[in-house]
Formats: structure tokens, sequence, C-alpha cells
């Protein structure tokens, strides 16, 4: 009975793996909810220390640097939809513009700020091109100072 339940919950773990392989945008979208999850209001502050670690999987597989920019991109609109969703509320209540109007304002922010996740990822894709691994590693804390 034991074996046959470690058997089962193996071929689960290995078919989620399989999954998470094929597809880099749960990776991207997982990394963007890491991402909003340690900031303090959440109370999961050390999901901080790994929070880019599915986005750095699924741009090391990515095909093309337009496919890690997108990675990158989907991954900030999700970080930064949890972390920025209070700005509707303040242009709405002391903007006094309507709820359409904060939500548009709030939104074209998320994408702007996205744009430098984004960035950071198809610069960790050139970067994995062009110089060994050991440098690599290093590359990537520059890339996330800029």
């Amino acid at each position: 009975m034991n074996k046959k339940i470690t058997a089962t919950a193996a071929k689960l773990l290995s078919d989620i793996k399989n999954y998470l392989e094929r597809n880099e945008i749960i990776l991207a979208v997982i990394s963007g909810l890491f991402l909003f999850l340690s900031f303090p209001q959440y109370g999961f502050g050390a999901i901080a220390w790994f929070a880019l670690v599915p986005l750095f999987f699924a741009v090391y597989r990515a095909p093309s640097i337009r496919r890690a920019f997108t990675l990158g991109f989907i991954a900030g609109v999700v970080g930064y939809a949890g972390i920025i969703y209070w700005i509707t509320y303040v242009v709405v209540n002391y903007g006094y513009l309507p709820v359409y109007m904060g939500v548009i304002i709030m939104l074209f922010l998320n994408f702007y700020l996205s744009v430098y996740l984004a960035l950071f990822a198809a610069g960790v894709y050139f970067f994995r091109i062009k110089i060994f691994f050991a440098w690599w590693r290093q590359r990537c804390g520059y890339l996330w100072n800029i």
C-alpha cells in the first residue's frame, strides 16, 4: 500500500514537472505571485529570496529574447497588479475620478512598471547566451540593480 502511494505521488510530481517545463507562462505567473506575496502586507517576506527563481527557469528555456521579454512582462503584470492595487482607491477617493478611470490609470502604471521586469528578463537571456554560468549569476545581480 505504501509503495503504491509513493509511486502515485512520484508520478504526480513528474507530471507537474513536465507540465511546467512545457509552459513557461505558468512559471512567469508563479514568479509574479511570489513577488507580490513577498511584500509586508501579505506577511510572506521570506518568499522574496526565491521569488525570481521560477522566472529564471522560464527565461532559461525561452527560445528567443522576445519570448524572455514577454515572460518578464507577464511576471511583472501579475506582480505589480498585487503591489499597486491601491492606486485605484487613491485616484477614485482623493482625485475624484470615476472608478473606470482609476482602473485604467492603475493598469497603465502596472504595464509601465512591468517593462522593467521584462527588460531584466531579456537581459538575463542575453547574458545567458554570451557568457559563462559563473559570470551569469553576477550579471543578474547587476541587471537587477540597474
